[in-house]
């Protein structure tokens, strides 16, 4: 989490639908320094689980019922949306470069065992797909429709997220 700059809260709203479960949840993230944490919250305010990310450590509490989502799923989820993007993977890897917003078109790179792909259009991230080989039943797309909602489809895991609102 060092590599990401700044300390943030952020709060969003989002419908999970996994295989005959379908939920509304809120996600609660805030970042001070090196740790992360996300709170998901159920319709009526009641804490479902808790993720703490301090470096590499991760640390999940589940409170009630079992979740339609794995929680470490919901923070790989946070980091596909919000930390993952090939610009920022570009300014880490060469210092010199700043992390800048793509022309419009097609670009990917490979990131540990995945091949990340973006599509820009109108100056603007469309989608960003996680591919594992070369099973596209294995592929994790999100489709950003604004910048404060996206959808993510995890084909590897069974699940649909959408992310309605982000503040």
């Amino acid at each position: 989490m060092d590599a990401v700059p700044g300390d943030f809260v952020l709060r969003e709203r989002q419908r999970i639908l996994s295989r005959d479960r379908k939920i509304m949840l809120e996600l609660v993230a805030e970042k001070h320094g090196s740790t992360l944490v996300l709170v998901g919250l159920h319709r009526m305010g009641q804490k479902a689980f808790k993720i703490v990310q301090q470096g590499e450590r991760v640390s999940v509490q589940t409170y009630w019922g079992r979740p339609a989502v794995r929680p470490i799923n919901v923070l790989r989820d946070f980091h596909r949306v919000h930390f993952l993007s090939l610009a920022r993977l570009d300014a880490l890897h060469d210092t010199k470069k700043n992390e800048t917003r793509p022309t419009d078109g097609e670009r990917s790179a490979a990131y540990g065992e995945e091949r990340i792909r973006e599509i820009w259009r109108d100056g603007r991230l469309a989608q960003r797909v996680f591919e594992q080989g070369s099973d596209p039943a294995q592929a994790i797309e999100l489709t950003f429709r604004t910048d404060n909602q996206v959808r993510i489809e995890n084909r590897r895991c069974g699940y649909l997220v959408e992310i309605l609102q982000s503040k």
